[in-house]
């Protein structure tokens, strides 16, 4: 688990050691801020994801999360296309039904 009062700390030592200064830091969780927001609300102006982020939300799974992070971000900058974001999407809803089902069944 993530020691909550670590992470500024964490951070900042990331963005100092990426050659960041606080304006760039900035922009930086400006950026991912957008991101969380949108997932959140599965409102990615990609339309066959937004469904899928629904049921992920819907599951309580944010854990997969960083994840769309950094597709939303490749997505944003072109280094994946629109539809492997979906595909993988697909396959984190489809595992994470799964995980939960069998969870369930296990409890049950």
């Amino acid at each position: 688990m993530i020691n909550k009062t670590k992470i500024y700390p964490l951070y900042k030592e990331f963005y100092h050691g990426q050659g960041l200064d606080s304006e760039e830091a900035l922009a930086d969780l400006y950026r991912f801020a957008i991101f969380y927001d949108q997932l959140i609300h599965a409102e990615t102006g990609i339309q066959e994801l937004n469904p899928i982020l629904r049921h992920i939300n819907a599951m309580d799974s944010r854990v997969v999360y960083p994840y769309f992070f950094m597709m939303l971000e490749m997505t944003s900058t072109g280094e994946v296309s629109q539809d492997d974001v979906i595909e993988v999407a697909q396959i984190m809803e489809s595992y994470l039904f799964r995980l939960k089902v069998a969870n369930f069944l296990l409890m049950g």
